[in-house]
C-alpha cells in the first residue's frame, strides 16, 4: 500500500522537525506533502513543491497519516493524526500560556 502522508505545521520551526521524517517517508516509498494553516508556516514552506496550498487541497489529497508539530489538526481531514512531539515552549512564538508548570 502507498500511504499519503501529511506534514501539517503552523509555525516555521516546525520545519526542521518535519524535513527529516519527509526524507524517512520518501525513502520508504510513501508519498508525503506538507500544509501549513497559518502565514508564517505558509511562508516556510512556499518553496516546496510539495505543499498543499488550501485546505479544500488537502481535502482533495485525503492523507492516510497527519503528522503534525501543532497543537490541534481540524477532525474532517482524514487519516490518523500523530502529534510529533517537539520539546518544551522555548518561546517560539509570544504567549501568556505556559504548557508546563513546574
Amino acid at each position: 500500500m502507498n500511504y499519503k502522508f501529511l506534514i501539517y505545521i503552523s509555525y516555521s520551526y516546525a520545519l526542521p522537525i518535519g524535513v527529516p521524517l519527509e526524507k524517512e517517508i520518501l525513502k520508504r516509498g510513501y508519498t508525503v506533502k506538507w500544509f501549513a494553516d497559518i502565514e508564517d508556516g505558509k511562508k516556510a514552506i512556499q518553496a516546496k513543491n510539495n505543499a498543499l496550498q488550501t485546505i479544500n487541497d488537502v481535502l482533495d489529497y485525503k492523507p492516510d497519516i497527519v503528522l503534525t508539530a501543532t497543537d490541534s489538526v481540524p477532525d474532517f481531514i482524514t487519516g490518523l493524526k500523530v502529534q510529533v512531539f517537539h520539546g518544551f515552549n522555548a518561546q517560539k512564538r509570544p504567549s501568556k500560556k505556559c504548557v508546563f508548570s513546574l
